[in-house]
Formats: structure tokens, C-alpha cells, sequence
């Protein structure tokens, strides 16, 4: 199964399947009970990521949707130091849009086969993602992840319908 990068509120980001394994336990709380998170953002994995590997010194890159602020930037740049200090052979590419037009850039991405390893959205933002097969399919790959979050937070991040497999293409955070 592979491993996760827990944030300070127990939740996880995954990485594509190509990505090198990461874990990074801190203050674990309890998710609460509904379906989206607070600031409405979910991480997603994707499935053709780029994680580098230049002689043993890997990259993991992650996108987020106007997170580099005041609130977000020190917690995100913890969790970075950390876990690179823990894993000296993984770099981590912390890349962040603007929520202007993020939807068309996630879709630039994709047709040129740049998707960043984990990408930060919502459902209505990467469905057409998993529907194109761009997103990894985490009950799949990790079936155990279900029981480490609140029913409706899981249900957040469950697609299915319109040409998509029943499954949860992300992780909620």
C-alpha cells in the first residue's frame, strides 16, 4: 500500500504511483464530519506524475489553488523541511496558481502530459480529470484509507457517473 503525507490535522496527500513513498506524522485530530474541508480544497493524486529521479535524489511536486499566503505558507513549508529532513533522497516542489482560470491550467497540464504528482481542487474542478483516467483511483490503490476519515469527508472525494468509475480519486485535507 503506499504511504502518505500526514498533515497536522491527521490528514494525508498521496502521491502517483510513480512517486517515491512518503510519510510524515505530526498532530493528529480528527477530520471533521462534512464533505468538503475547511477552505473547500481537496488534494488529488494523479496517475501519470512526474516525479523526478536525478541518480537517487528524487522529486515529488505538488500544486495548489492560491494557497502561498499567510495562513497556508508556514504550515506547508513545515510539512516540506520535514519531510525532506526525514527523506534526504526526495525533494519536494511546492507549485501554487491562482485561482483565476486554475481549471483551464489543470487542463493545459494534463494534454501536455504535465500534471504535477498531487494536485489541490474540488470536485467540479478535476471530475473531468478522473473521467479522462488522469487521477488515481484511492480506494483502489489504498482500500484501508477509507476507515481514516468521516463518512462524509469520504464521500467528498468519491466520484462516479458520466463515464467515471465508482471510486475516491483523492484524499480529503
Amino acid at each position: 500500500m503506499p504511504q502518505g503525507l500526514t498533515g497536522h490535522s491527521g490528514h494525508t496527500f498521496w502521491p502517483t504511483s510513480s512517486s517515491p513513498p512518503i510519510q510524515l506524522e505530526q498532530e493528529k485530530r480528527p477530520l471533521p464530519q462534512r464533505n468538503t474541508s475547511q477552505n473547500g480544497h481537496t488534494f488529488w493524486p494523479i496517475t501519470r506524475g512526474t516525479a523526478g529521479d536525478d541518480g537517487g535524489k528524487k522529486e515529488i511536486s505538488f500544486q495548489t489553488w492560491n494557497l502561498k499566503n499567510d495562513k497556508y505558507t508556514p504550515y506547508f513549508e513545515a510539512l516540506i523541511k520535514a519531510y525532506e529532513k526525514d527523506h534526504p533522497d526526495v525533494t519536494v516542489k511546492w507549485l501554487d496558481a491562482p485561482s483565476d482560470g486554475y481549471e483551464d491550467k489543470l487542463s493545459s497540464q494534463a494534454a501536455a502530459g504535465e500534471l504535477p504528482d498531487i494536485v489541490d481542487g474540488g470536485n467540479s474542478i478535476l471530475y473531468g480529470l478522473a473521467k479522462a483516467g488522469a487521477l488515481l483511483d484511492v480506494s483502489k490503490q489504498a482500500p484501508d484509507a477509507e476507515k481514516d476519515y468521516y463518512e462524509g469527508a469520504w464521500k467528498s472525494v468519491t466520484m462516479q457517473g458520466n463515464g467515471v468509475e465508482k471510486g475516491a480519486y483523492g484524499l480529503p485535507w
